[in-house]
């Protein structure tokens, strides 16, 4: 054959996973198995690497290999190896001296790209033990562990501190060491494979004591020339993959913003028309469930999901009876609440008739803010206390296990105790997580609100899930972000004015029940349905997987 099975992946464009095919590729090429059966060197006359001194590898080897190759090991064909020179900051200069590669001037191709490097004063002496020379190869032995280069020769330069370097024989490319070093086996003998934790540093005698299937020169040659010419198709594949998922993203966020902007009966039904027709368009990975998920939520809390009831009352009803229901407790207003309830504000999206716009000032009977002692780092143990993180309440579910245990001897505030129905809210976090909500659904046992952590309590006539929901929408992010404050998006706070100052719709009580019990059902439906899409990556993962083991072997 004149192409391999990759090349007609690769160019027709049905090809899967890029991240899979790269590895596909750089197993298949340390295998043999990469080449079109007529450039393979056992109808040629090429030398064979068995014919090189010192080739045989005295173990096991991990496959088969093709004829003409031999198993050897990394140390036999190494001429030497050592670590980069340290410098003292009295050798680093402005100008005039040696350029240093660190490991950010080293790329995922296995290239070198100099962008401003160090540079040094060095010694003669220094210089011609560290200078480096084509066909060097480079490996990061920490930090980023295992990212590789080979040196092209051409200048002067000199490797970093933290850089193995490796010079090989001349019948070794060092360009086909790389591509077996970044094969799965290279990854998994370094110790860098999905499989196994990396390790903090990589030295250079587990590289040496690798066992490497070596090519004749030739073809080791071609091997890297098909390698670079897959993964440059590679590279072009995921462009236009990434290109086709941006447009149907688009496509879907148009869509269902148009299902969620509706104003009118006939609208929804033309926006639904274009989705529901294409549903299995629109979802196809667990991202677009997020998006799904969302447009339920805002639907939801404009009044698309369940039908009024006459029977009910309305929103400005309730309103009044929570207003009067305040007035007979004798509960003055804070200056906050009074100022918020007489700024006019423009409603960010159309309701139904029988709702209401309010205020949280209306709504919130009270609220409180929790206490952060100095805790250890771990989370509680049995029987301790525990203060919550602000990841606890962060992510749309109460998270319990994030917590860190409160020292020994510091006595517990009680008031500051999590209890079940509680409504919890981060008041510092990053831009896009401050403000975020969560209702407690289980008695929690020893937990305390931190300082960061601001619980409010709403009226008995107001569902906590339905503003919990309702702070989930766009128009709530939006109203955190235009009011937080800091000046690093890394850590934004809201103040309890800010919160109280929210714009809120206010269905009756009995609608918002029902709004929470059909958006609990659809989230429960969209949590099954992200599952088995996720599922079924993992699947896909897998197969293809298996693929290239049947084809290696």
């Amino acid at each position: 054959m004149t192409r391999s099975f990759l090349d007609d992946l690769l160019v027709t464009g049905e090809a899967g996973n890029a991240k899979w095919l790269r590895a596909t590729i750089l197993d298949l090429a340390v295998r043999g198995r990469l080449l079109p059966d007529e450039n393979h060197p056992g109808s040629q006359s090429e030398s064979s690497a068995v014919d090189e001194p010192g080739q045989q590898l005295g173990q096991k080897p991990p496959f088969p290999c093709p004829a003409g190759w031999a198993w050897t090991s990394v140390r036999a064909v190494c001429l030497d190896s050592f670590y980069g020179p340290r410098f003292a900051k009295s050798e680093y200069v402005v100008s005039g001296g040696v350029p240093t590669i660190r490991t950010t001037d080293m790329t995922d191709t296995g290239d070198i790209q100099l962008d401003d490097p160090p540079l040094v004063k060095v010694p003669s002496k220094k210089l011609s033990l560290y200078r480096l020379q084509a066909n060097d190869l480079l490996v990061t032995r920490t930090g980023s562990i295992g990212t590789m280069a080979v040196f092209p020769g051409g200048y002067l330069a000199l490797p970093s501190a933290y850089l193995i370097r490796f010079r090989f024989s001349d019948a070794v490319d060092a360009h086909y060491v790389l591509t077996y070093l970044r094969s799965s086996l290279g990854q998994e003998l370094m110790g860098l494979g999905t499989r196994q934790v990396a390790q903090p540093n990589l030295n250079a005698e587990t590289i040496k004591q690798m066992p490497l299937p070596l090519p004749p020169l030739a073809e080791q040659k071609r091997i890297v020339v098909k390698v670079n010419q897959l993964m440059a198709l590679c590279d072009d594949l995921e462009v236009k993959q990434t290109k086709k998922r941006t447009l149907a993203t688009q496509a879907s966020r148009s869509a269902l913003a148009a299902l969620v902007d509706a104003e009118t009966d006939d609208e929804l039904a033309v926006a639904w028309k274009r989705i529901g027709g294409r549903f299995r368009d629109f979802v196809t990975s667990p991202d677009d469930v997020a998006l799904l998920r969302q447009a339920c939520i805002e639907l939801a809390m404009r009044g698309r999901v369940v039908a009024p009831s006459r029977s009910e009352g309305t929103g400005h009803d309730l309103l009044s009876q929570i207003l009067e229901e305040r007035r007979k407790a004798g509960r003055p207003r804070t200056s906050q609440e009074t100022e918020a309830d007489a700024a006019v504000f423009e409603q960010p999206f159309a309701i139904p008739a029988h709702w209401t716009w309010t205020r949280w000032a209306d709504l919130v009977t009270s609220s409180e803010a929790g206490w952060s002692p100095q805790c250890a780092t771990r989370p509680r143990g049995v029987d301790e206390w525990g203060v919550l993180k602000v990841s606890a309440v962060s992510w749309d579910r109460f998270d319990p296990d994030e917590n860190k245990a409160l020292l020994p001897g510091v006595k517990p505030r009680q008031e500051c105790a999590v209890r079940v129905g509680d409504f919890l809210m981060s008041r510092a976090n990053t831009a896009a997580l401050v403000g975020r909500s969560v209702v407690v659904t289980e008695q929690p046992t020893r937990l305390l609100m931190s300082d960061k952590t601001v619980r409010c309590h709403f009226s008995p006539r107001v569902d906590r899930s339905f503003m919990n929901y309702y702070n989930r929408t766009d128009t709530a992010r939006r109203h955190y972000v235009a009011n937080a404050s800091g000046t690093s998006d890394s850590m934004k706070n809201i103040s309890r004015g800010a919160i109280l100052d929210l714009p809120a719709p206010l269905p009756p009580l009995a609608e918002q029940k029902r709004i929470v019990a059909k958006v609990d059902q659809l989230m429960s439906l969209l949590d099954d349905l992200e599952a088995k899409l996720r599922k079924q990556e993992d699947l896909a993962t897998r197969l293809a997987e298996a693929l290239a083991v049947a084809v290696a072997a």
